[in-house]
């Protein structure tokens, strides 16, 4: 798949994502599936719905469903609670004209319980780029290096899943944040 890339500096991106989301939402996108390594800003482009066309967007952060505490021992996916998450999903889609789902791992999650056809999915990675130096993938070096992930299994099978799957190869869209 050969999808978009656009680089924005942090300030900018909200507002560069949001006209890509209505201009998808008219073409038939419902879901949206947004990924990224910690840190990468995920949450805080999702922190507010999203104007589109026909409405407001319904934003879910996957992180919320975690079965707190999560012991350092349990991988990523298997922390998440996946009954509620669904619930979630169908609610929104129930209710809002498109849906953005975020979260480091999103796709391997919402792939297998989507209520939509995969051409009403959109994917979307974000990667966090050097200020100074803007194709600079800030992160990459450490996908590239197992002995720079994180010590517990959680956050290494974040790490693990993009260095294996490299998620942005399969997005429609990749946002370069090029950090202010």
């Amino acid at each position: 798949m050969i999808g978009i890339t656009t680089q924005s500096a942090s300030s900018e991106l909200r507002a560069v994502f949001e006209d890509w989301l209505a201009t998808e939402n008219r073409s038939g996108a419902r879901l949206v599936v947004l990924e990224g390594l910690t840190n990468s800003g995920k949450s805080f482009l999702t922190e507010r719905p999203f104007l589109v066309d026909s409405g407001r967007s319904a934003n879910i952060e996957i992180d919320q469903f975690l079965r707190t505490p999560v012991p350092p021992t349990v991988r990523y996916p298997d922390a998440v609670d996946r009954v509620a998450l669904r619930a979630a999903i169908e609610a929104a889609l129930a209710s809002a004209p498109v849906v953005v789902i975020e979260g480091p791992m999103a796709w391997p999650l919402v792939a297998p319980i989507a209520q939509v056809s995969r051409d009403r999915i959109r994917r979307v990675y974000l990667k966090r780029m050097m200020r100074l130096k803007p194709d600079f993938w800030i992160d990459e070096d450490y996908l590239n290096d197992k002995n720079g992930w994180p010590p517990t299994d959680y956050h290494r099978s974040i790490y693990q899943y993009h260095a294996e799957h490299r998620p942005w190869v399969n997005a429609d869209l990749v946002l370069e944040r090029v950090e202010d």
